[in-house]
């Protein structure tokens, strides 16, 4: 986990580093970009488990820890005659997708091919959380994707936002924001802007089926958990994926810094001589002295004072009320105690 005075430096954009291929170090990893796979597992991942997701896992956990970070493939197939063909076991269900990937120049190869008349609505694809199965990512700096791929026929690629699984049930739950990609014979690098990743049409995002008046930044919808390339009804697809990224967009941008969250029945562990929950803040020091204590924003600007006084030797508390603090906004903050001879800085989340 980085220090709240290195995630403010990183926030005020003071540090400058150069990156090695291999082994990196959390402080290094959230400056790079944010690359979502690129089958390099620079990151200590393996062929099942997405870059994107081991960058998660080293920034947080430290390096080694990459499988924290989740974030794995998975292919998938209609119930009826559609197959992916390159992948383990590649049968109708969830499978792995390490036996596609080409092992010398690292790229995913599969054949997605979808029936004509076994089910209504056929359809093949391979995919993968960004993190885990549950969690969203907050994608708000992230200007749009990257693709580098080749092959033949057109594949969509959709990203699974959390405006679109939250939708009523009822006519037009369905679909995804995302982008139809035309494959070459050779090697090629496609960007696409979040103004041209689109609803599918008749879906949630477009029940008109116009093709108008609706896409990923037009919606603000920027909570992403998964990301699918699919071939549906009849359609066929020999692909060859090198790399897939995020465009305009760091690690660091995501928010990978392992922080608590300030809300109901959160506790966070003492530690370094401080710990935050809700309701107190509690430190501890080794010889009487005056304390202040002020919550500050992640360019270090202090946007409140929590407390001004004595503090006795040993333990300390003060009662806060850090999720119904008038004028705060829901966001990440970072609470420290400075005093004439203990300073300490906790990063927290506040939600309220």
């Amino acid at each position: 986990m980085l220090s709240a005075a290195r995630v403010m430096a990183l926030c005020m954009g003071c540090i400058v580093c150069t990156f090695a291929a291999a082994a990196s170090t959390p402080d290094e990893v959230i400056l790079m970009d944010a690359v979502i796979e690129d089958f390099t597992n620079r990151y200590g991942d393996k062929d099942d488990q997405i870059a994107f997701g081991a960058a998660k896992g080293v920034i947080e956990n430290g390096t080694g820890r990459a499988y924290l970070g989740g974030g794995y493939w998975y292919g998938t197939a209609d119930a009826g005659s559609s197959v992916i063909s390159g992948i383990d076991n590649a049968t109708k269900i969830t499978t792995k997708i390490t036996s596609a990937i080409d092992p010398t120049e690292r790229f995913l190869h599969v054949i997605m091919t979808t029936s004509t008349s076994s089910i209504e609505y056929s359809y093949a694809a391979v995919g993968f959380n960004l993190t885990n199965a549950t969690e969203y990512i907050d994608a708000t700096n992230v200007t749009g994707v990257s693709v580098t791929a080749s092959g033949t026929g057109t594949v969509r690629i959709d990203l699974i936002t959390k405006n679109y699984m939250d939708a009523p049930a009822g006519e037009n739950d369905w679909g995804f924001y995302g982008f139809d990609l035309a494959l070459s014979s050779t090697k090629k690098t496609t960007t696409v802007t979040n103004a041209e990743i689109e609803p599918v049409p008749y879906s949630f995002g477009d029940p008109d089926g116009d093709g108008t008046g609706s896409s990923w930044a037009v919606d603000g919808a920027p909570e992403l958990n998964k990301i699918q390339i699919q071939v549906k009804n009849g359609e066929n697809a020999d692909l060859k994926l090198y790399e897939i990224k995020f465009a305009g967009a760091t690690y660091g941008d995501f928010g990978f810094v392992k922080v608590p969250v300030i809300a109901a029945n959160s506790q966070v562990k003492f530690r370094n001589g401080l710990s935050v929950e809700p309701s107190r803040i509690t430190y501890s020091v080794a010889q009487p002295q005056r304390c202040s204590i002020n919550l500050l924003d992640m360019a270090g600007c202090r946007v409140a004072n929590l407390f001004n006084g004595n503090a006795v030797a040993g333990t300390n508390i003060v009662p806060v009320s850090l999720g119904q603090m008038p004028g705060i906004a829901p966001g990440q903050y970072v609470v420290r105690v400075s005093g004439s001879a203990f300073t300490a800085s906790r990063p927290v989340m506040i939600a309220k």
